[in-house]
């Protein structure tokens, strides 16, 4: 590939599967250079994973930076629970929350008066601050990634936030758990596949005063793939920062079946008696580059009951692979000079 010309989509897709196997070895959730393993910054004793007093400066500062601007709610606070599998469509269906001024989820809030908590956007701040101090090239990156890049192979700074995964996971618990005791309004954007996790969040939640409403949007397997795969392609094709999510973490999220993990955790949570949850919302994506449909909308009633009624919605057409690939075709590519260097996002953080 020249240095004078855009990737295209057949380089993306060769760049796709070399970045799933690196997956296994030099981009492993565990590998040699994760921030994890990173001794000046975290201590393994015991099972138990410490953060050393240096790597918490800058936690502090992700803290800082993602509640900037919020204040605690004056009267009772709201949470909204956001789950579903990557590519699902989370960010359109509470985009759709809030232009519909859905008020039974939202308690008549607007989108700015919630702290939203993503551990996706933590990798990126994650990543952007290694990129900073110098980090990104000096530890994360491991020589043979070097080696790869000195033979022209590209890399997006974000094909790397595997190797921040444990951490951002790290501050987005810590994070969502300090919003909640100091009763600020959140969103908690997760997959919602870990019922344990849910119920620690919910119980937390409940212990601490909150209305508590849930969206949860459902995705088959097969969506979930091609969603992530074609977000991207696009983001490559468009110029623009890319991440990457690995096969097996979409894979992980389904059981043998077939059947989506936040489906039956939200199943479950659902039917509890009294119900924790007050609001419920539940939207369906099947067609890509579409938002998800809402399809479920339930109420808890005053016996502490979760009552779900259906909402019918005209039927959608879902689209197949090659239509996929023709929507990429069309994308007008990216003019940078150096497709071996992708764009950088905007600085988020200082030191």
């Amino acid at each position: 590939m020249s240095d004078h010309k855009p990737p295209s989509l057949n380089w993306v897709e060769d760049h796709y599967k070399l970045i799933q196997e690196l997956y296994q070895t030099e981009l492993s959730t565990n590998a040699p250079t994760a921030t994890i393993n990173n001794p000046e910054w975290f201590k393994h004793t015991q099972g138990a994973l410490i953060v050393t007093e240096s790597r918490k400066d800058l936690h502090f500062c992700i803290y800082e930076t993602l509640l900037a601007g919020y204040q605690p709610a004056q009267q009772t606070p709201t949470a909204i629970l956001l789950a579903g599998p990557p590519g699902s469509g989370k960010s359109s269906s509470l985009h759709t929350i809030f232009a519909s001024q859905d008020n039974q989820i939202t308690n008549g809030l607007d989108r700015s008066d919630f702290v939203v908590i993503d551990a996706d956007e933590i990798k990126s701040l994650l990543i952007d601050q290694a990129r900073k101090d110098g980090t990104l090239e000096t530890f994360i990156k491991s020589e043979a990634i070097h080696q790869r890049e000195a033979g022209c192979e590209a890399f997006s700074d974000l094909d790397f936030s595997s190797l921040v995964h444990a951490e951002s996971s790290l501050i987005a618990d810590n994070l969502t758990k300090r919003a909640i005791q100091n009763n600020y309004n959140v969103i908690i954007d997760q997959v919602g596949a870990k019922e344990v996790s849910v119920r620690e969040y919910v119980n937390l939640l409940k212990d601490n005063g909150f209305s508590i409403s849930a969206v949860k949007i459902s995705a088959s397997r097969e969506f979930s793939l091609a969603s992530t795969y074609s977000r991207y392609a696009r983001s490559w094709l468009e110029g623009k920062t890319a991440r990457r999510v690995p096969t097996e973490v979409v894979e992980g999220i389904y059981t043998a079946d077939g059947t989506p993990k936040p489906d039956l955790v939200y199943q479950s949570l659902l039917s509890d008696k009294p119900c924790p949850i007050g609001v419920y919302r539940g939207f369906e994506a099947k067609v890509l580059g579409e938002p998800p449909m809402l399809v479920e909308k339930g109420q808890r009633s005053p016996d502490g009951i979760m009552h779900i009624d259906k909402v019918t919605q005209p039927a959608r057409t879902k689209i197949g692979r090659q239509k996929i690939i023709d929507s990429l075709q069309k994308i007008q590519k990216p003019t940078r000079t150096n497709p071996s260097k992708p764009p950088r996002p905007p600085k988020k953080l200082s030191r």
